[in-house]
């Protein structure tokens, strides 16, 4: 085998590159590429196939929530303000599920305490069943008239 025929781990990143360069999609879906036996990660400009029917879901963040009350409340409210107040409500939801296992907000939707069962599983590792516990979990059913404005 000559010198340059190995490509080498860069060598196959530039390749990979080069393959894929046409097909780029938002870092979010930057997924590792797995090309000759190598798992190599994609960098800003690399990316897997893009799906032309599938497009990308933008999330609010918590700093957008912040961002959008305060542009709710007016031009005299703080962003301290505005988080605080995010901070606030977020706070007494949690506490009142802790509390009294829902709070129904109308016109909006319930948070409320969910129980899932005990149940087999499998380790994905090494194929071995194990038990898992019951455990609590925070659902959220929303309200028609939210359900409405979708």
């Amino acid at each position: 085998m000559k010198k340059g025929d190995f490509l080498g781990k860069s060598g196959k990143f530039k390749l990979a590159k080069q393959i894929f360069s046409s097909y780029l999609i938002p870092e979010e879906r930057r997924n590792p590429l797995i090309y000759g036996g190598f798992k190599v990660i994609p960098s800003q400009s690399t990316a897997r196939f893009a799906s032309p029917t599938k497009t990308t879901k933008s999330e609010m963040n918590k700093g957008e929530l912040i961002d959008a009350v305060q542009k709710a409340l007016g031009g005299e409210a703080t962003k301290k303000c505005s988080e605080e107040a995010v901070k606030a409500v977020l706070e007494s939801i949690a506490k009142g599920i802790k509390k009294d296992g829902s709070v129904q907000l109308i016109g909006f939707g319930t948070f409320e305490v969910r129980k899932r069962a005990a149940r087999t599983g499998r380790n994905p590792k090494t194929g071995a069943t194990i038990k898992i516990a019951a455990s609590k979990t925070v659902g959220f059913k929303p309200s028609s008239a939210l359900k409405g404005k979708l």
